[in-house]
């Protein structure tokens, strides 16, 4: 299974919209880690009270978002362990 381009055009706007939006407070791990954990259960809440198919996609790119910042970190602040 592919992704799709028009999820990933998604996911670049809204990774665009939220940096603009939180700038610093962005290159934090920890904050990520919470914003990821956040829309997530905003994306299960969708799905748990059907509050309609694009709320629910919406809240999923999102979290795919801030996922995506936090896997660009992870090479700035997680050390490779010794082999």
């Amino acid at each position: 299974m592919n992704i799709s381009q028009e999820l990933i055009n998604k996911v670049d706007k809204e990774m665009d919209r939220a940096i603009a939006k939180w700038g610093e407070h962005d290159q934090i791990p920890d904050n990520l880690i919470s914003a990821a954990v956040e829309e997530l259960g905003e994306a299960a809440h969708a799905f748990n009270h059907n509050e309609g198919k694009e709320k629910a996609q919406q809240e999923i790119v999102e979290a795919i978002g801030v996922l995506v910042r936090l896997y660009d970190m992870a090479g700035v602040f997680v050390e490779s362990p010794a082999k």
